[in-house]
């Protein structure tokens, strides 16, 4: 990630201000303000986590949402309309991709300007620039701001004469503060992670894997790449999410036995989670629950069904991913690729090509069969 201008530049969210200072000469330097928030803005395989400032949060109520088990779907603009492929990876058929040709190529489509940005070639405002200058091909012809133009995944775009290709997959990891909204658009009066973290990222598409609640702290894990947080979160891929918990109450063998089955709570089925007690005083415990499925507030919601209070909840781990003790609230870091993602990436890609090179001989066969009916007629 390319290094921001030397010295101490301002990033202004509605009535908040934050500050970045931009010093790489220490790479171990941690620069921690009087009251701190989100650090971030990590070159490459750097392991630097840098702090912004933030005025005081003021202790209001969270706001009451809906219950319903799709709080962990993403927000529209990042969603993509891409499709999910889990751990049995898909194959193509060709007569499965000519049937449903038109479906998938609109699921696909996006606006020109944003496939260029989300590629870092240029911000989406500047991308309109170029097209209207005429530097844009789409299949080989160039294209206008009037067009306004969508691309699918047939399409090939160049820019100034060169091949667009699709940004290499990265992930972060974040240590969410309690008080803090896990959402993509700004709410009044509260701090909202996503905003913030793509205005320090400078990224126009970041994506959380899953969330975590108002009052709940912790691992986030954040990635540029659509499909890998859905095979992250996804629940038949069984990611396990493990958090330590402390509770005002003990948790009991009847408890236990109910946990390793799994419960239906208010006609919602919960699948079997585990519960180690960790720490036990007279009143207080900490407990390390590991779950599969990170249904909306699934602990709190488990725990509260027994007469068990929450006190603090905070994730440690999540899949191959585990809170370094290194990290502190409000921090964030750029993480390495796992195996296991590297191994899905490399398997959804090669459906991905199987998948553009069907459509492509599709679409080659279809201007065939009406070059022939203009002939005939």
């Amino acid at each position: 990630m390319n290094n921001l201008i030397n010295g101490f530049c301002k990033l202004t969210l509605a009535s908040n201000r934050y500050f970045i200072n931009n010093s790489y000469s220490n790479t171990n330097k941690i620069i921690k303000p009087l009251s701190c928030f989100y650090s971030t803005n990590i070159p490459k395989q750097s392991n630097q986590k840098i702090k912004t400032f933030s005025t005081k949060q003021k202790d209001k109520k969270p706001i009451q949402q809906k219950n319903n088990n799709n709080d962990d779907n993403h927000d529209d603009d990042d969603d993509e309309n891409e499709g999910f492929i889990s751990n049995s990876f898909q194959s193509f058929s060709k007569d499965k991709i000519i049937e449903n040709e038109q479906d998938e190529i609109k699921g696909h489509k996006e606006r020109l300007n944003k496939v260029l940005s989300r590629s870092g070639v240029a911000s989406r405002r500047k991308a309109d620039e170029m097209i209207r200058e005429g530097r844009v091909k789409v299949n080989g012809v160039v294209t206008t701001l009037e067009n306004d133009h969508f691309v699918s995944i047939i399409d090939e775009v160049e820019v100034d004469g060169k091949i667009i290709k699709k940004p290499m997959p990265r992930m972060w990891m974040h240590f969410k503060k309690p008080k803090v909204l896990v959402t993509h658009s700004e709410v009044e009066g509260r701090e909202s992670l996503v905003p913030i973290l793509k205005k320090v990222l400078k990224k126009d598409h970041l994506i959380t894997v899953g969330r975590l609640d108002y009052y709940s702290e912790g691992l986030i894990l954040l990635t540029n790449d659509g499909n890998l947080s859905r095979y992250l979160e996804h629940p038949d891929n069984e990611f396990e999410r493990t958090y330590r918990v402390r509770i005002f109450g003990k948790i009991t063998q009847e408890m236990q036995d109910i946990f390793t089955k799994g419960i239906v709570i208010d006609n919602i089925k919960y699948k079997p989670i585990e519960v180690i007690v960790d720490k036990e005083s007279k009143n207080n415990s900490w407990v390390v629950i590991k779950i599969k499925e990170g249904k909306n507030r699934e602990i709190r919601k488990i725990l509260e069904y027994f007469n068990i209070k929450v006190l603090r909840l905070i994730r440690v781990g999540y899949g191959p991913y585990e809170l370094p003790e290194s990290l502190k609230h409000g921090e964030t870091i750029e993480i390495p690729l796992k195996s296991k993602i590297k191994k899905f990436l490399a398997a959804y890609n090669k459906g991905e090509k199987t998948k553009r090179y069907l459509l492509y001989e599709k679409k080659k066969l279809d201007t065939a069969t009406n070059k022939n009916e203009n002939t005939n007629n």
